[in-house]
């Protein structure tokens, strides 16, 4: 996904954006990584509230998760911990750059998916959910296309580029006068 919308934008000449994953589902990662490297459940909540908190106070906390990562991995000799040990470490060493809060948060951007999730569920239902809609899939595609680009202050611009390419010059002698019908 992340290649098909950074080709998106660079073909709509967008020079540049921020990336991020939002924190609920980092926080369903960490929460596997802290039941493999911590038994005691009562200090599970309070790493992953500790995290948070840092989180939202340093950009570099990812950084310092992904050293304790890469320690656990070095001590690790069950296979299942150490699957999910490198499952998780591959996956923050992929996108740490896109787990920076502070400067997220700096930029007025969302860290949480519920913005996400809701213009989802607001597009999605306004538009296919209504009494006696039924859809194809091509249609639906369309439709919804259309649609998060009017929900999103985007349709004069989009129209502006459909026109480029779906215009022709009609020239006055293409006409042809038609009889009145009698």
């Amino acid at each position: 996904m992340w290649n098909l919308v950074r080709s998106s934008l660079t073909q709509a000449s967008v020079t540049h954006w921020l990336e991020a994953i939002d924190r609920y589902h980092l926080n369903e990662r960490l929460a596997k990584v802290l039941k493999v490297i911590e038994p005691n459940p009562d200090a599970r909540k309070t790493q992953l509230r500790s995290w948070n908190d840092e989180f939202d106070a340093d950009d570099c906390t990812i950084d310092r998760i992904e050293a304790i990562i890469e320690r656990e991995l070095q001590h690790c000799d069950c296979h299942e911990a150490l699957v999910v040990l490198q499952d998780n470490a591959t996956f923050i060493s992929n996108n740490k750059d896109r787990m920076r809060y502070v400067s997220l948060c700096e930029a007025s951007l969302p860290v949480g998916s519920g913005a996400t999730e809701g213009a989802c569920r607001y597009v999605i239902g306004e538009r296919t959910k209504r009494a006696s809609r039924r859809w194809r899939e091509d249609g639906l595609a369309a439709a919804l296309t259309l649609r998060s680009i009017y929900c999103s202050d985007r349709l004069p611009r989009f129209f502006a580029c459909l026109q480029k390419c779906y215009s022709t010059e009609i020239l006055e002698a293409d006409w042809e006068e038609e009889e009145p019908a009698a």
